[in-house]
């Protein structure tokens, strides 16, 4: 492929003609530029976060605080990289795996990372915005461009260098047996690294 901005163009990272906002399951993976150890270390099997790697923690976890319909599973944090399960729930959609109730469709009080503005409802301006957001709040890219933003925001504000790898790994879990070997590989991965 050829340059466009002084850069290779290479094969898109996703799945031609999937909708990434449809339910289902998706395993990420995220890496630090230049593949930095930011997010701490690891110390006999066991990993010892940073105090970057406490603010990508606390990101990870709002997640679900900032798009409706989402659930996290397994993850970790390395000390360069970021392995996670996301689950994303549409009512209706017979293709998610285990489906969620719709007590997981409440609408939160937070601050939506997307756009930046306040999710109270206390105005026509501040309720469109989060109503734009929910609509597009959920798709995978939108997530973990905010979830990105928001680690990078923070690290930022606390005085941290620091900065991501462009873009981001994903596969589509397409079944339970897939999922069981990635739940492993995420939980066994501090082990395997020395």
């Amino acid at each position: 492929m050829g340059l466009f901005r002084d850069r290779y163009l290479t094969k898109p990272p996703r799945l031609a003609g999937w909708d990434y906002s449809s339910s289902g399951l998706y395993f990420v993976t995220m890496c630090t530029k230049e593949k930095m150890p930011y997010f701490g270390k690891i110390t006999e099997g066991q990993m010892n976060l940073s105090d970057m790697g406490k603010i990508a923690e606390q990101c990870w976890l709002d997640i679900k605080n900032h798009s409706n319909g989402i659930r996290l599973d397994e993850f970790v944090i390395m000390p360069d990289h970021i392995h996670g399960i996301i689950q994303i729930v549409r009512i209706g959609n017979a293709n998610g795996i285990n489906s969620v109730g719709d007590d997981n469709f409440i609408v939160n009080d937070c601050r939506c990372a997307a756009c930046g503005a306040s999710t109270k409802s206390n105005g026509d301006i501040v309720d469109a915005a989060h109503a734009l957001h929910q609509q597009r709040g959920s798709s995978l890219g939108t997530i973990i461009n905010s979830y990105k933003s928001a680690v990078t925001n923070r690290c930022h504000k606390n005085g941290y260098k620091f900065g991501w790898q462009r873009n981001y790994f994903d596969r589509i879990i397409r079944n339970d047996n897939e999922l069981d070997r990635i739940r492993q590989y995420i939980a066994d991965n501090p082990k395997k690294r020395k």
